[in-house]
């Protein structure tokens, strides 16, 4: 009977390991197709930004100014889209 739940036990860890390996495997693959050239990324009408926020005196943390600053020039010239809020929309 030990040897039986032994042997089950190990069979989910070895399953288990499997599918976290499929998956990372996945992530790799699908990331490997995409770009680190901000012009090419479709465009979108929001973007979450983890990690990023705003101090309660109203500042921009680090992360969201510097996700601003790319996406600023990320932009296209002529096109008609909206520009960045001011500081004093924070």
């Amino acid at each position: 009977m030990l040897r039986r739940v032994v042997l089950v036990a190990l069979g989910a860890g070895v399953l288990g390991a499997a599918a976290v390996a499929a998956l990372n495997l996945y992530v790799v693959v699908r990331a490997s197709a995409q770009t680190g050239d901000v012009a090419r990324v479709p465009h979108a009408q929001a973007a979450i930004v983890l990690g990023a926020g705003v101090h309660p005196s109203g500042w921009m943390s680090r992360m969201l100014r510097d996700r601003e600053t790319l996406a600023q020039g990320a932009r296209v010239p002529g096109e008609n889209s909206p520009e960045a809020p001011s500081r004093d929309a924070w």
